[in-house]
């Protein structure tokens, strides 16, 4: 005899939940902060503009957010003298600093460049920190040996991008001092992924748990 199929089990009940993003009124984040890090090299220079401006359209700019960046320019070919290196690699690093100036505009708040330790023999040849010039800080900093060593390679791109997103966040820190106010929201970008336009994401402060009275929480 045929055996008879089993019967179709019952979705779950969280697969009918209704749309809350959609649904529900969303109360939007308090003061936010937008971190972008990561390498800039070269051959991102032509599209950096675009880049940047996605970020403005899609979350600086209705969030009203802050910007703090730390990044790392290209620019320093095998078998180049040390004096090149350094001309060349200044050069690189005043085009990212000219382009998020331009771009982001008011919503700049700081910029730390961070100079890789292989680097390190001409890194601070610019002072380690500069005035704040039209409200925008800017620092330098020297990434870790430690993300050199030849012993734990596969470490390298981890550590270097944990050190630049510290520097951020210290940037942030910061200014909330000097604002003498703490942002309810960090957004965290880099500057080689551009974030999703459509469909439009947002955030919202009660269901997101970004309220001031709730504890901290990471979205991933």
């Amino acid at each position: 005899a045929p055996v008879p199929a089993a019967p179709v089990p019952a979705a779950p009940s969280h697969m009918n939940l209704p749309d809350l993003a959609a649904d529900a009124p969303c109360e939007p984040p308090g003061d936010v902060a937008v971190l972008i890090t990561g390498l800039v090299t070269t051959a991102q220079f032509p599209s950096l503009p675009a880049h940047l401006q996605a970020i403005v359209s899609q979350v600086v700019s209705p969030f009203s957010a802050d910007v703090h960046a730390a990044y790392e320019a290209t620019g320093c070919l095998l078998g180049h003298s040390e004096a090149v290196c350094a001309a060349d690699l200044q050069r690189n690093e005043r085009v990212v600093d000219a382009t998020l100036a331009q771009v982001l505009g008011a919503r700049l708040r700081a910029i730390a460049t961070c100079r890789g330790a292989a680097a390190s023999r001409f890194a601070f040849a610019a002072p380690r920190s500069l005035p704040s010039e039209g409200g925008v800080l800017h620092t330098y900093a020297i990434e870790p040996k430690r993300a050199m060593s030849l012993r734990m390679p596969k470490m390298k791109s981890t550590l270097l991008q944990w050190y630049k997103l510290s520097q951020a966040w210290t940037l942030m820190e910061a200014s909330e001092m000097s604002q003498g106010s703490l942002y309810t929201t960090v957004i965290k970008l880099r500057f080689d992924i551009v974030p999703l336009g459509k469909p439009a994401w947002r955030l919202c402060a009660s269901r997101d748990f970004l309220r001031k009275k709730d504890p901290p929480a990471i979205h991933a």
